[in-house]
């Protein structure tokens, strides 16, 4: 069957979402595709019938091949473009994006064509992201040690942050400078190409 442009997009989606949230089965996908059923449906069921994946009896999901040439649709294309351009203009300022602003930022798109543009601008090296884990200690006052059985004085949490910069800056993390106590940060691998 020869299928619409709208609906070879959407295969081609899935199938990047196969490719990138390994592991996840055929329901926790429609969860991050955001569209209508009968579009998620039609898309799972032409990359079946094109042959691009397997979807099995438990649901699992099997990526059996890729799309010679992705059409990814002119919102993911959009979005490739505007996210590196608008990142660069915050870098000017010596500045990085937290993931929860981004995800603000990119909130009247579908989620699953940003996670695509993400992914891919960061594939191609156009793109970068880094890991700030935060450190609190909160020590305990005197009633709080006394009601515990395990002698702590103190308790320490942590709270991991994603920020994203241009490929050039990510040494730099300046998202670092929004942090009170910078040396209780633990630095994490940055993901740049």
């Amino acid at each position: 069957m020869k299928f619409d442009k709208r609906t070879t997009e959407n295969m081609h989606k899935l199938v990047v979402l196969i490719r990138e949230y390994e592991g996840k089965d055929i329901t926790e996908l429609s969860q991050l595709f955001q569209t209508s059923p009968i579009e998620f449906n039609a898309a799972a069921w032409g990359a079946v019938d094109s042959g691009f994946i397997k979807i099995h009896d438990d649901n699992k999901v099997e990526l059996l091949k890729q799309p010679e040439k992705f059409e990814l649709g002119e919102l993911v294309e959009h979005l490739m473009e505007i996210i590196p351009y608008t990142v660069g203009k915050i870098n000017e300022n010596e500045a990085d994006i937290e993931d929860n602003y981004f995800s603000s930022w990119t909130a009247g798109f579908p989620a699953h064509d940003v996670m695509i543009a993400v992914k891919k601008l960061i594939a191609d090296g156009k793109l970068a992201s880094y890991e700030i884990v935060d450190v609190e200690v909160t020590k305990l006052n005197r009633e709080e040690r006394r009601k515990r059985k395990d002698g702590k004085t103190e308790l320490t949490s942590e709270s991991t942050y994603t920020f994203y910069t241009m490929p050039k800056n990510v040494n730099e993390r300046w998202g670092e400078k929004q942090f009170k106590d910078a040396k209780m940060l633990q630095e994490k691998q940055a993901q740049a190409k």
